[in-house]
C-alpha cells in the first residue's frame, strides 16, 4: 500500500471501525506477567485506551503486511487494537501477538454515561 493522503484516510476509517469493535479496550491476549509474545496461558488485556492517546502504534496487523493487497491491509479483521507496549514487544521478539476472539452470542456490557 503506497503512502498517500487518500490511503491514509482509508486506513483511518479502518482504525475507527477497529476501535468501535474493541470498545477502546486492548484486544491482545497477555499472560499473567503482562507479556503477549509468550507460550503461557493468556487472557485479554482489556486495558482501556483513551481516544486522545490512540496512535497508529495501537493497531497491530495479525501478520506481516509485506506482499499483501490493499484490501487485506485495510480489513479490520486483520488488525488488532492493542496497547503500544504490545506492539513494541512484537517488534522486539519477532512474534506476532494473539487477539481476543469474539463470540457472536457474547453479551457486551456498555456502562451508562
Amino acid at each position: 500500500m503506497k503512502r498517500s493522503p487518500e490511503n491514509l484516510k482509508l486506513y483511518q476509517e479502518s482504525c475507527r471501525k477497529i476501535m468501535e469493535r474493541a470498545n477502546n479496550m486492548c484486544e491482545v491476549l497477555i499472560d499473567e506477567y503482562g507479556k503477549a509474545c509468550t507460550d503461557l496461558d493468556k487472557k485479554r488485556c482489556n486495558k482501556y485506551i483513551l481516544e486522545d492517546n490512540v496512535t497508529y502504534t495501537n493497531f497491530l496487523h495479525k501478520s506481516t503486511r509485506n506482499g499483501k493487497s490493499d484490501e487485506w491491509i485495510l480489513d479490520p479483521e486483520n488488525i488488532i487494537f492493542g496497547c503500544a507496549s504490545h506492539h513494541y514487544e512484537e517488534s522486539q521478539t519477532g512474534k506476532h501477538v494473539e487477539s481476543y476472539k469474539y463470540d457472536k452470542n457474547e453479551l457486551i456490557y456498555l456502562p451508562e454515561e
